[in-house]
């Protein structure tokens, strides 16, 4: 029998997890064993037969109560099922029973983090760096919690730790390299990230200007974004991802910009970079065959990063199911729906039979903005969307699933970045209360 679990461990290790999972059911068929119970269930969760594995760490429970690796183990089951108070509760036992390692810290407060139990999930995150420090991965997550707090100081401080700097092989930019004054010296801004991101981080560039930079440059990686930062004044020029730096500039990624702005002195938060719709109303109107009697109700309902096992970036995917949208939507009043969202399938655009599709406007960020700013109302999860709107002085009704982003906060109606915007939040259920929304004008 110690042969067969030698070969499935082999199989486990190898990652051929449904071979290993074959073999552990075999075994337990002729002998009852709680350390292959546990394997089983680790197996079945790379399967991603989440209830199975649940079942399996419970047996394992069952003949060696109180184990803590087991415990744990079954806490991750939970979280992978999105049953996060139950995750919270075995991570908890798990630390109290004896594993007190800085994974098992971490594992907390990646659950307390998907939960907005931000005190305590920052408690944890510093007590796992204690243990293991500077584990990219976890200082990202503290950075976004210490946002959620308006700690701007220390939360834009551990960005330079952010997930898509690890991503693409690049390492944090040093405070000493950064916290330098930019007066009389030519910027070199590099952006990153999504396009809504790089929106947003403009709005730290003009205290630049302010603080005495000699000029200041972009290289814009998304020929997307190029032709709408070509209107922004304060940029004196903007190139494409090929373009080659001379050695005069000073290069700074946008994502610290908040932190050498926070350093200059600037207000920690700026406002939305102003930028004038291309199109007129009365032109986007006569190019969608708009009625220009009725209402006009613009909607998105998915944005961001395809969720991943529990920790991996949860919080930056946003759905919300289509169907929830009724109940934002004009009541006893004609209105004509207009879907803006990216990419939308064939099977979505059922769900809202008559509405005109827009998503082919996501070509052009400056065309989008202009319908979005044609709109009568706009409501949606955050997507560059919101960030347009808000550079044209826009509102909008944003639905804000799950943990969302600092941006939207964890609690409340408004956000200090959007100012008029009025938040709805969803919780796990993706489910919102019934609320009076005001249009969005």
């Amino acid at each position: 029998m110690d042969q067969d679990l030698s070969e499935a461990v082999k199989h486990h290790e190898a990652g051929r997890f449904l071979e290993a999972s074959e073999l552990y059911s075999e075994i337990l068929l002729r002998e009852k064993r709680h350390e292959v119970w546990h394997l089983l269930g680790h197996a079945q969760l790379n399967l991603g037969e989440i209830s199975e594995a649940q079942k399996s760490f419970e047996q394992a429970l069952h003949l060696c109560p109180d184990n803590a690796l087991y415990v744990q183990s079954r806490g991750r089951a939970f979280a992978e099922a999105e049953e996060l108070e139950s995750a919270i509760r075995d991570f908890s036992q798990a630390i109290e029973l004896g594993v007190r390692d800085a994974e098992a810290y971490a594992l907390l407060a990646m659950a307390q983090e998907s939960c907005l139990y931000v005190d305590d999930a920052i408690k944890n995150y510093h007590q796992a760096l204690k243990l293991q420090p500077g584990a990219p991965e976890w200082l990202n997550s503290l950075a976004y919690l210490h946002l959620y707090r308006r700690n701007w100081q220390i939360g834009w401080d551990l960005h330079r730790f952010r997930a898509h700097r690890q991503a693409t092989g690049q390492a944090p930019i040093r405070r000493d390299e950064l916290l330098q004054p930019v007066r009389g010296r030519k910027i070199l801004l590099v952006g990153e990230q999504g396009l809504g991101d790089e929106l947003f981080f403009l709005r730290f560039v003009p205290t630049l200007v302010r603080k005495g930079a000699l000029s200041i440059e972009y290289i814009c990686n998304s020929p997307k974004l190029l032709p709408f930062l070509r209107k922004m004044e304060f940029l004196d020029a903007v190139h494409d991802g090929q373009y080659e730096p001379t050695l005069d500039y000073r290069v700074i990624p946008v994502g610290d910009l908040p932190l050498l702005t926070l350093w200059l002195g600037a207000d920690p938060v700026p406002n939305a970079i102003p930028v004038r719709p291309q199109i007129s109303r009365d032109a986007v109107f006569e190019e969608l065959g708009l009625d220009r009697s009725k209402k006009t109700v613009g909607i998105t309902f998915r944005a961001g990063l395809v969720s991943g096992p529990f920790g991996q970036y949860k919080a930056l995917g946003k759905l919300v199911d289509p169907q929830f949208f009724a109940q934002f939507l004009p009541q006893n009043e004609d209105y004509q729906l207009l879907l803006l969202q990216r990419d939308i399938t064939e099977q979505e655009k059922k769900l809202f039979p008559g509405a005109v599709d827009c998503s082919a406007w996501h070509d052009d960020l400056l065309r989008l903005q202009s319908l979005l700013v044609a709109l009568d109302q706009y409501v949606g999860v955050s997507s560059t969307s919101m960030h347009l709107l808000a550079s044209a002085g826009g509102t909008a009704t944003v639905l804000v699933p799950g943990s969302g982003d600092f941006r939207w906060g964890y609690e409340g109606e408004t956000s200090p970045w959007f100012p008029g915007f009025q938040i709805v939040r969803l919780l796990n259920t993706q489910k919102p209360e019934r609320v009076e929304v005001s249009p969005s004008v």
